[in-house]
């Protein structure tokens, strides 16, 4: 008999191999370049019918690879019409080391895998300091982390400053005190004249955004403390969803440390350095320069350690 879990592992699958936001002429070119591989396999089982696609519309091949190799069995493949597309392929949208790669790690590690400041975990109930600034929404047990937040808001204002649009971007985080943080501070940059149109940027819960997609999405883990707890982070499923959401980029930021202590998300982690960028979180400003990204194709990636930094040739 079929399991409610395995009801919902079906769903993404299918999900994932279309997108009805957003669809445009590459869509409909693809659908009419479909091959035997894209033939959907059907399956009758205690009378219920199951039917499985192989072939995605949605992402950039290294975004689909790792969730075919970790939650397909290998079965999941990316159209060529999406396998390749990139941030600065959008209209309007300047070539720089950020919009030319599909994944990206932020890591609030440094080279030496020191903890930056202020990048660890926090009630929300502590961070507001349970004072004036604490409000009717704060709770006492949502976690939080202001570097990455921090960190969030920086790299939202680079992609805004390279071109992308505001609603092009979608931040996620498991965790709803860190949706509020972030919000708040995208508010804050888009006041002060920093970053125009940040405040239009979507802050959402990860399982919010079940069912829904974006050309560039940003993922922030929170998680970051000594016993390598991840809480949310551990939901297979749920982190499938976050990642798979990208159209064209995604960037995680996060504690590579604690959040590589889980065997699935170290495997996500190596998977996002080996096919895409890693920066420090405090040290990423080169990524969204332009003028170092003449020829973005010919960027390299030279490891440190655990830290990966950028170099172009």
């Amino acid at each position: 008999m079929m399991t409610r879990a395995s009801h919902r592992e079906r769903s993404e699958a299918l999900e994932h191999t279309s997108s009805s936001e957003g669809a445009g002429d590459d869509d409909a070119t693809g659908a009419a370049q479909w091959s035997a591989r894209d033939a959907p396999t059907a399956t009758l089982t205690m009378g219920v019918l199951g039917c499985a696609l192989t072939t995605q519309y949605r992402s950039h091949v290294a975004i689909s690879d790792w969730a075919s190799r970790e939650m397909y069995s290998g079965n999941l493949f990316a159209s060529d019409v999406v396998s390749s597309r990139l941030l600065r392929d959008l209209p309007g949208v300047m070539t720089t080391a950020a919009t030319s790669t599909p994944l990206m790690l932020l890591d609030t590690r440094t080279a030496g895998g020191l903890l930056l400041a202020g990048c660890s975990e926090q009630s929300e109930r502590d961070l507001g300091g349970g004072g004036a600034s604490a409000t009717a929404t704060t709770s006492s047990s949502s976690l939080a982390n202001e570097g990455e937040a921090y960190a969030v808001t920086m790299h939202v204002a680079g992609l805004l400053g390279a071109g992308v649009k505001p609603r092009d971007i979608k931040v996620q985080s498991p965790y709803a005190a860190q949706v509020r943080l972030i919000r708040a501070k995208l508010q804050a940059v888009a006041d002060a004249g920093a970053a125009p149109g940040a405040e239009r940027v979507e802050v959402a819960s990860v399982d919010s955004f079940q069912g829904r997609e974006a050309e560039c999405v940003i993922v922030s883990t929170v998680r970051s403390n000594d016993r390598g707890a991840v809480g949310f982070l551990s939901d297979r499923r749920r982190m499938n969803v976050a990642f798979t959401r990208a159209r064209r980029h995604v960037a995680i930021v996060g504690d590579s440390a604690t959040v590589g202590s889980d065997p699935f998300l170290r495997r996500l982690l190596d998977h996002v350095r080996a096919c895409g960028l890693a920066a420090s979180a405090n040290e990423f400003g080169h990524v969204h320069d332009p003028t170092l990204a003449a020829d973005a194709s010919s960027a390299t990636t030279a490891t440190r350690a655990d830290q990966t930094t950028i170099e172009v040739a």
